[in-house]
Parts: C-alpha cells; structure tokens; sequence
C-alpha cells in the first residue's frame, strides 16, 4: 500500500522508497488539498482550498462531476473536511456556514446551518457510520467566549456549552472505547452527552488527533507531536 499526504502543493504518494507529487497538471482542481477520504470503493476524494473535488482511481485524478455544485455551496468560505457514503452522497463541512449534501444525482440539501444570532462560537461534530466524524466551526473573532458544541449521529442529537474559550482551530477524533475528543485551539476536551470535560492543556494549538493500533492517541500541533 502507500501513505498518502496532503500539502499545498499537492497529493503525496509515497511507496516506501520514493515519494511522488500529484499536482493540477496531474487533474486536481487545486494544488491545496485539505482533506482525503477513501470510499468503499478504495476511491480517494480529495478537498481543496478552493472547494473544488478531485477523485483518486486507479492511478489517474478526475473532477468530481458536481464541482460547481459543491463551490457554488461554499462560497468563498474554508472547506473542513468530506464524507462519501456507499450510495455515494458526498457531505461537506465548512468553516462558519455548517454542512451540506449532494447526492448520487446532483440534488443539494443543507444537512446543517450555523444560527449566527449572539455572536457565539458554534462546532459542528456529524457522525457518519458510526466512526467518522466531521466537524465544523463558525467563530467570530479569537476573544473568549462561551461556545456551543453541537453532536449529530443518525439516530441522536445534542448540544452542550463549553466555558470561555479561545477558539482558533477545531479537530475532532472518536476513540476506540466511543468516547470523542475536541481539539480546540490549545485545550483537549472529552465529549459525552451532554457534558464535556477538560483533559489537556497544550503549548500550542491542536491541528490533529489520531488513535493508533495500540490505543495510544497522538495530537499534532503547531509546536510539535505529543
């Protein structure tokens, strides 16, 4: 198999010996790619900073055939993260606005919209398949305020009030044991229904949380991994 990597300037297949660089010349629509799904299908959809979507298959990268779709939904906001279930609708978050969904025919349907009354920052957590999680953010400025985290799965949803925090990024992971943990800007915090719990404290912001085989969790930040 290969690790794949996101950067700015392009997808990154590395095979164990040697590293190569998928670029617009290659097919993406963007040379930032931001997120990378693989569907059942071994299929890989990448998310670009300018919304558009490309798909990885077999060896080769196509535009996703309702692009102007998904960028005419996203306007001009940050693109946070994908999911492509197996009657392939294609679920977007973004940052400030929430998420939405094109289905197998082109049909689009707002799945979440942020209410921007109070000025309050706002996460989105959507469940998908019981383990994927995506996750999007509306905030306002990088002051301390009061923010609402909202949970959604296919047969539950929630809402509970974090304190004053200081939200600059958002990342979101579900554990082995189904417990989820937020990375919000420095602080690491264990979501449950209707509670939530600080765990951690960081020197700097959380850009990645990841579970391994052995159960141990990584957290990526600006300042390094712990």
């Amino acid at each position: 198999g290969y690790l794949w990597f996101t950067s700015d300037h392009g997808l990154i297949q590395y095979n164990g010996y040697e590293f190569r660089t998928f670029s617009t010349e290659d097919g993406l629509t963007d040379n930032t790619v931001f997120k990378i799904f693989e569907d059942r299908k071994k299929r890989l959809w990448l998310l670009t900073f300018t919304g558009g979507i490309s798909v990885y298959e077999n060896g080769k990268i196509h535009p996703y055939k309702y692009n102007d779709l998904a960028k005419a939904q996203i306007r001009g906001s940050i693109p946070l993260g994908i999911y492509v279930d197996s009657t392939e609708n294609v679920f977007v978050t973004c940052h400030q606005w929430g998420e939405f969904k094109i289905d197998s025919t082109g049909n689009v349907s707002h799945e979440f919209v942020f209410n921007h009354e109070n000025n309050r920052h706002k996460i989105l957590i959507d469940e998908h398949s019981k383990k994927y999680l995506l996750v999007s953010i509306c905030s306002y400025d990088d002051s301390e305020r009061p923010m609402t985290l909202y949970y959604r799965s296919s047969n539950f949803s929630d809402s509970v009030q974090i304190p004053l925090i200081k939200q600059k990024k958002v990342f979101a992971t579900k554990l082995s044991d189904n417990r989820i943990l937020v990375g919000i800007a420095n602080q690491i915090i264990e979501y449950e229904k209707g509670r939530v719990e600080q765990l951690a404290t960081l020197s700097d912001d959380a850009i990645y949380l990841f579970e391994d085989s052995k159960k141990r969790l990584w957290v990526g930040t600006d300042d390094g991994l712990y």
